[in-house]
């Protein structure tokens, strides 16, 4: 019974929503990006937000998938997503970006938050997740993404689902 419970709460929070709804960003107005560099004055371009795409074929069996944490339920489609191993994707302006994860700074900060740093395509991509609710082989959480590269400087609140 707990694993069907838990097979349709993963089914919730791994369905998303569509690319209209917002996302809120920590250092910035909602909505928009920092232009970032040498000169001191701070240009606003137009919103700044990963893309939402369904997990490569690449990503089978165990997997890590988060989402905006403003996305309703409503289709598999997601902004960051992780097998465990060598495969960690995000999608910019169309772009499906495959990331590598920088182990030395990553760590868990306890048993229920932890930190995970990838790079790629330019960016510098760092998770702050806390563990929401645990299961046998799973776990559900929330925490940020912060996007940094590129004249870029965004963090979005996100939910997910990580296990096998």
């Amino acid at each position: 019974m707990r694993k069907i419970v838990c097979g349709l709460f993963a089914v919730v929070v791994l369905t998303c929503c569509d690319n209209n709804d917002k996302a809120v960003t920590k250092k910035a107005k909602p909505g928009t990006a920092r232009k970032t560099g040498a000169n001191k004055q701070q240009e606003k371009k137009g919103p700044f937000k990963l893309d939402l795409f369904a997990a490569p074929a690449s990503i089978d069996g165990c997997s890590e998938t988060f989402t905006y944490d403003t996305c309703k339920p409503d289709n598999y489609r997601y902004v960051f997503v992780s097998d465990y191993g060598d495969n960690h994707f995000i999608k910019v302006k169309g772009k499906q970006i495959r990331l590598t994860k920088d182990s030395s700074p990553s760590n868990e900060l306890n048993t229920k938050n932890y930190i995970s740093v990838y790079h790629g395509g330019g960016f510098k991509v760092v998770l702050k997740l806390k563990v929401v609710e645990q299961y046998e082989e799973a776990a559900m959480y929330k925490g940020t993404i912060q996007i940094t590269g590129n004249k870029t400087d965004a963090t979005f609140k996100i939910h997910g689902v990580g296990g096998c």
